[in-house]
């Protein structure tokens, strides 16, 4: 939709996609049982005390954020760019961009819908 209104091209990059949960793919939270569970909550809280079984880490997922970012020089673009990806991806990259800790990423899921606007100001820190 924002593509065709705002005139400009769709690009996907798969180094954007969501993390890869393994055995948890395709399972609804609420079902999971016993230790899945029990680990699934504590990945929640802080992705970088446990990863999904058989799935990529936290650490994997911010390797290919980085990937990204020095592929794609947000810096140089001459007008805002719109970064689509799923929560876990959006916790990670906001985390990246802002130099913190992945500790930090449970601050920045977001909802259905909603948007964040990334822009140099408000993320690269020089201190």
């Amino acid at each position: 939709i924002l593509s065709k209104r705002l005139h400009v091209p769709v690009v996907t990059n798969p180094l954007l996609q969501e993390i890869a949960f393994g055995k948890w793919d395709g399972k609804q939270p609420a079902r999971l049982q016993g230790k899945d569970r029990t680990m699934f909550e504590t990945w929640r809280k802080n992705p970088t005390q446990a990863s999904p079984p058989g799935g990529e880490t936290i650490f994997n997922v911010q390797q290919r954020l980085q990937t990204f970012l020095e592929n794609n020089d947000l810096e140089s673009y001459p007008r805002p760019i719109i970064v689509v990806c799923h929560q876990i991806v959006g916790a990670a990259l906001t985390c990246t961009l802002r130099g913190e800790d992945l500790s930090e990423m449970p601050q920045y899921y977001m909802k259905n819908t909603d948007y964040r606007v990334l822009s140099p100001e408000a993320f690269y820190r020089t201190s």
